[in-house]
């Protein structure tokens, strides 16, 4: 794995980071990382976790963290929040349509582009994260329970240069 030299985090810092990839490759010695298996049961078990809270308010889980992501941005258009969730503007379209004909998001056209629309959440939305608030921040809460904050804000940043590499690697995929 090449050396990662001064990635801008979140939080605008930048950070060096090298990484020995014989640290991170299975004793199956066929390449394939712990890390990125763990990575990926975790995911697994967080999305399950916080399924519980969708159900509960009725929608799926993506479609819960979708209106989270529309409250965060107040008003937001299909492209970007497909961006921001990392999934293509045909399936957040489609989940869209399902949570508007629920009455929890509703499409208004862009000031200045008849093209495009731009997504906010209904009373219903605002309402939908209002009572999720809690069961989330529990679900949320249990799963981090035990991490320092030194941790998580590594975490953070070892994270969000895993996004980049991944969006990198899906963009020349394309």
């Amino acid at each position: 794995m090449p050396n990662i030299d001064a990635i801008e985090t979140e939080d605008r810092s930048s950070e060096r980071i090298t990484v020995d990839a014989s640290s991170l490759s299975g004793e199956d010695g066929n390449g394939s990382s712990e890390l990125v298996r763990d990575l990926l049961a975790v995911s697994q078990l967080v999305a399950k976790a916080r399924s519980h809270v969708a159900r509960d308010a009725g929608v799926t889980a993506f479609q819960l963290g979708a209106v989270m992501a529309i409250s965060e941005m107040r008003s937001v258009a299909v492209g970007a929040l497909a961006a921001a969730l990392s999934v293509s503007s045909q399936f957040i379209s489609s989940e869209i349509a399902k949570l508007e004909a629920a009455g929890i998001v509703q499409r208004r056209p862009k000031e200045n582009d008849t093209r495009g629309s731009m997504i906010g959440l209904t009373r219903r939305g605002r309402e939908l994260v209002r009572k999720s608030g809690p069961a989330r921040k529990a679900a949320d809460e249990s799963i981090l329970q035990g991490a320092t904050a030194e941790q998580m804000s590594s975490f953070r940043k070892v994270m969000s240069i895993m996004r980049k590499n991944c969006q990198r690697s899906s963009d020349r995929s394309a």
